[in-house]
């Protein structure tokens, strides 16, 4: 069973961390390649930028394609090898 750990952030806002952080869809030890670490450092990003407070106006937005490109090559230096 997933855990959920509830962090809470200064501004007084909360967010949850279920299944210790890790993918939920993966929660009962479903095979997960290393892509999954493209997704979740673009995730990383994307909290970055939420946080910064460089985010103009609410709404949608998406990481920046030069961010994307160095999470895609900082993979394959790491994994292009398997």
């Amino acid at each position: 069973m997933a855990r959920a750990n509830i962090v809470a952030c200064a501004t007084g806002h909360h967010f949850y961390l279920l299944n210790d952080g890790n993918a939920v869809n993966f929660v009962h030890g479903a095979a997960v390649g290393p892509f999954i670490y493209l997704v979740q450092g673009e995730i990383l990003a994307a909290l970055s930028l939420l946080t910064s407070g460089r985010l103009a106006e609410p709404g949608l937005h998406q990481v920046a394609h030069r961010v994307r490109e160095s999470i895609a090559r900082a993979w394959l230096r790491t994994f292009d090898e398997e």
